[in-house]
């Protein structure tokens, strides 16, 4: 049966692909009340393909489970969130082939749009090797479509860090009840670090679309973050880096105001725990020689962090906009990084501003090429 008439998205097996330059990412919709027979069959080895460890190369499968949204009657089925290495791209080629010759005449159904730097660059060889015809979009309007598709459609998507205690020693997570009002600083952080501002919607043919335009950056993002981390301490990827960092003081390798000063700078009103120079200590030879992975993953998560967070807050005063929402892969379970920017928007703002976070930040890019498809109408055979 088609879906229900409030579901945002096109009938069938839908893909939505955002291939980066750092890691992949698959939205696969399977729809509700699949059918006995070929369609159920292949919809089971598609679980299995997003299950196995070739995507990832670990000890797991690519999908986040936690992440399933089961059932959505917005969605019209379940959602499936799948990451991978993009260096990995190699096993999707693999799996589309292997489907193209257990059930040909499915395949043709399915639909396949497709963002990021990947879809451009990986169209002529959908099309030489597997006959792939992908629709692709604009890597920025895919983000923005997505964070107002999720932000519209799923619950409790939205939260923010608020501090426990006056000192903001300890942090809990709340959720954010409604859709803030815009104007937004989508602060997207993948290889690199792109921030767009976000105003009200605008009637387009087929519906509404926000504008937006592209106010700020910075080439210092997650592709620097799992680089530079493999680099300093032989991590093979970013779930081993993050787990180093998680258990690692940045304080054992930055130099802080306390180690220059011996206390307070109190005429600039710097705390002595301020980070001065972020590596600053392994100047010393000596600690280089007895320094810690853990520290030096700890080190540059918030050094990379405070980076971002400095430059959207003076990106967000300059654009008058005081909610600023934090998407990316690099946000992904990374709660250090997402306090820090949570810390850093209530301090410079005096309470003002605030940052926001969503829970399925890695995925903005795939979930808006989905929903971008209800803007294209006819759009059905994807191979040729």
């Amino acid at each position: 049966p088609p879906p229900p008439d409030d579901c945002i998205l096109p009938d069938g097996m839908l893909f939505g692909l955002d291939i980066g330059g750092t890691l992949g990412k698959i939205v696969f919709r399977e729809p509700d009340h699949v059918p006995q027979g070929a369609m159920a069959r292949q919809v089971e080895r598609l679980r299995e393909y997003f299950r196995s460890k070739e995507l990832t190369g670990r000890d797991h499968g690519a999908e986040d489970d936690e992440l399933q949204l089961k059932s959505s009657r917005a969605f019209g089925g379940t959602l499936h969130f799948i990451t991978f290495e993009a260096r990995n791209i190699d096993y999707v080629f693999e799996i589309i082939r292997k489907e193209c010759s257990a059930s040909p005449s499915e395949v043709l159904k399915w639909k396949i749009y497709a963002t990021g730097g990947g879809a451009f660059k990986l169209e002529d060889r959908f099309y030489r090797e597997l006959g792939v015809h992908v629709r692709k979009n604009d890597e920025m309007q895919t983000i923005v479509s997505g964070v107002e598709c999720l932000l519209n459609n799923v619950e409790e998507e939205c939260f923010t860090w608020v501090p426990k205690d006056a000192n903001c020693t300890e942090w809990e997570c709340e959720s954010v009840p409604s859709e803030p009002r815009k104007p937004w600083l989508i602060v997207n952080v993948g290889s690199g670090v792109s921030m767009l501002k976000l105003d009200e919607q605008q009637t387009v043919q087929h519906g509404k679309v926000s504008t937006y335009k592209r106010v700020g950056g910075t080439p210092l993002g997650g592709g620097t973050f799992l680089a530079v981390g493999c680099l300093l301490t032989g991590a093979k990827n970013h779930e081993e880096l993050m787990e180093l960092s998680a258990k690692g003081d940045p304080k054992a390798v930055d130099k802080l105001v306390g180690d220059i000063y011996g206390d307070d700078y109190k005429g600039l009103g710097l705390s002595a725990d301020t980070v001065a120079s972020s590596f600053g200590k392994l100047v010393n030879p000596d600690l280089r020689e007895s320094v810690r992975r853990e520290d030096l993953a700890a080190s540059l998560v918030q050094m990379i962090s405070w980076n971002i967070a400095h430059i959207a807050r003076l990106v967000a005063a300059h654009e008058g906009v005081k909610t600023i929402i934090f998407t990316g892969s690099f946000m992904h379970d990374n709660f250090a990084s997402q306090k820090k920017f949570a810390h850093a928007f209530r301090y410079w703002s005096n309470g003002d501003s605030r940052a926001l976070f969503m829970r399925h930040e890695g995925y903005v890019g795939a979930i808006g090429a989905l929903s971008m498809s209800t803007l294209s109408k006819g759009d059905h055979t994807h191979f040729f």
